[in-house]
């Protein structure tokens, strides 16, 4: 049970309020537009989220906020260090539209049969439910969700489909690092997703 104490530890040093973790995310590889790629207009990105299911956020720390725990009155809020979610999933998206070959259009105009995309953030979420057998075999896992609804239009009509990246990862230390791992590997599944649906999507 040493990891779960160590869990416990941690959230007892925030005494009876949120102690803060701050992480940064790995968006895709940076890429630049491909001067001949094909136009793409990025439109609205927008945080779809509810309230925290444990913790009590304003809507500031909300725009912020990326999950955490909630046990016995302490508790762990994982923000994004320096940025919102909405910036980071439409920084994910652009990078993921550019290493596909899209010249990505960030907002502004565009030619009325231009494709276009928008999106709506359902879940950017990290946690670390307790497991008693993963406790006892020190197994214990930081899980991580991002998920979209996701609109395209193109000159004959709309499609909408939902796209989601899950990760996950067993951890020695509740630190930042170890929960940005996690986060990473949904970034990694949900880029990976994404462009598979939009391969599909741009040929219908």
């Amino acid at each position: 049970m040493r990891k779960e104490w160590m869990v416990v530890a941690v959230l007892a040093l925030a005494g009876c309020g949120v102690q803060r973790q701050n992480v940064r995310l790995s968006v895709p590889s940076p890429q630049v537009n491909q001067p001949n790629g094909k136009p793409i207009l990025l439109g609205d990105v927008t945080d779809a989220r509810g309230p925290h299911a444990d913790l009590k956020l304003s809507d500031k720390e909300r725009a912020r906020n990326v999950g955490g725990v909630m046990r016995g009155g302490s508790g762990i809020a994982v923000d994004l260090t320096d940025t919102t979610v909405t910036d980071e999933v439409r920084q994910i998206i652009t990078q993921s539209l550019r290493g596909m070959g899209y010249k990505v259009i960030d907002g502004g105009e565009a030619p009325a049969n231009t494709l276009r995309i928008a999106a709506n953030i359902t879940k950017v979420d990290v946690t670390m439910p307790f497991n008693f057998f993963r406790a006892m075999s020190y197994s214990q896992k930081m899980i991580a969700d991002i998920a979209t609804s996701v609109t395209v239009t193109n000159g004959v009509g709309t499609q909408s489909f939902n796209v989601s990246g899950h990760g996950e990862n067993i951890y020695q230390r509740v630190i930042p690092e170890n929960w940005e791992t996690a986060l990473n590997r949904a970034v990694a599944d949900y880029t990976k997703k994404l462009q598979e649906a939009m391969v599909i999507a741009d040929r219908e």
